[in-house]
């Protein structure tokens, strides 16, 4: 058959997707921090910060901001936790 193995890219970004699901459909922030937080993981160790993946690396960002940055910031967990249910609703029309 003429059936060839997906890269590991095509896997990583199929992997991303699956995620990306679930945080459209999950409402708990946790969760959504989590699954956020591995996508990034896969970005960052596994695919070395592709430039059309960007965003999500700045999506980590901000959660860590929100978890150790107490200064003044212009941002909060509603804006990041709608931010990200957007980024993940564009990634799947991808």
């Amino acid at each position: 058959m003429g059936i060839k193995k997906p890269t590991f890219e095509v896997c990583a970004r199929a992997y991303i997707g699956l995620l990306a699901n679930k945080i459209i459909k999950v409402n708990d922030h946790t969760e959504i921090f989590d699954l956020t937080h591995r996508i990034f993981q896969i970005v960052a160790m596994e695919l070395d910060y592709p430039n059309d993946l960007y965003t999500l690396f700045e999506l980590s960002e901000m959660i860590d901001r929100l978890d150790y940055d107490y200064a003044a910031r212009n941002f909060n967990e509603d804006d990041v936790i709608s931010r990200i249910k957007n980024e993940a609703e564009i990634f799947l029309k991808l």
